[in-house]
């Protein structure tokens, strides 16, 4: 009976410090425009991003963003000049470890696990078969600056990310620049 106690207390109190960690976190709203810097397959289209994020403390933040490279074009293997959309949405942890230095702006990096939601091609890729298929999950890292452009709640961001996938000939980057508010 006394382990059924303990096991049943312990559990209660993890769920009090999970509860309230997230009835401390300020929820967040970002969007921002997104340029693809890869070269093998240009686009001069720019695209959109959205995020929806909880800040837990001023080091720590996880998000839910969604995003779109807009139309890239490539040759395929019979020498035509095919074009494919770039979108997806993701899941990421950023932290920001200079938070307690009073920057004026702050740094940040994020890495999330996104799924591809439309089919990636290279160049000389036969249509239909793509290098990386509609549903596959790919690592993103990115770096990027914060700024507080007026209180309480408004931020300016920039970034440069990148995927992590070896399948790629050339990494595919992207910049993006919004505006965050803090709730």
């Amino acid at each position: 009976m006394s382990t059924i106690y303990h096991r049943f207390l312990h559990a209660m109190i993890l769920i009090g410090i999970s509860v309230n960690t997230f009835a401390e976190a300020q929820p967040y709203i970002g969007v921002g425009a997104v340029k693809s810097l890869k070269t093998k397959t240009p686009s001069s289209q720019i695209g959109e991003q959205i995020k929806l994020g909880l800040k837990f403390n001023p080091y720590l933040s996880v998000e839910l963003a969604a995003q779109s490279l807009g139309q890239h074009s490539y040759t395929n293997s019979t020498n035509t000049n095919d074009t494919f959309t770039v979108a997806g949405y993701g899941f990421g942890v950023q932290l920001k470890p200079f938070s307690d230095w009073n920057l004026l702006a702050q740094p940040y990096m994020t890495v999330s696990l996104n799924t591809i939601l439309t089919n990636i091609y290279e160049q000389g890729d036969i249509l239909g078969s793509p290098t990386i298929r509609e549903g596959s999950t790919i690592a993103v890292g990115a770096i990027g600056i914060e700024t507080v452009v007026f209180e309480p709640g408004l931020s300016v961001y920039g970034e440069v990310a990148q995927m992590a996938d070896n399948s790629l000939q050339t990494p595919f980057i992207h910049t993006a620049i919004g505006l965050n508010y803090h709730f």
